[in-house]
């Protein structure tokens, strides 16, 4: 099941963010989207990267135009 998907700019600004889930703190979603930031640079584009993230797996992906595309399942 998808709790949250996202879109976030080349400049770390999230574009669309959709949480199908109660979030209990918009803390939560900065610090997600600051990690998936950084782990996007270093682990590198073209591929799906999959963290877990507590119970769940968090996926998130690189579009062609810089945008960071990210889903917590």
């Amino acid at each position: 099941m998808i709790k949250l998907i996202g879109i976030i700019s080349k400049g770390g600004i999230p574009i669309r963010v959709k949480a199908l889930i109660d979030i209990e703190a918009e803390e939560l979603l900065a610090g997600m989207i600051e990690a998936i930031r950084a782990l996007s640079s270093v682990i590198g584009k073209k591929e799906i990267k999959m963290l877990d993230f507590g119970k769940d797996k968090l996926l998130f992906t690189e579009s062609e135009k810089g945008y960071t595309i990210v889903a917590l399942v």
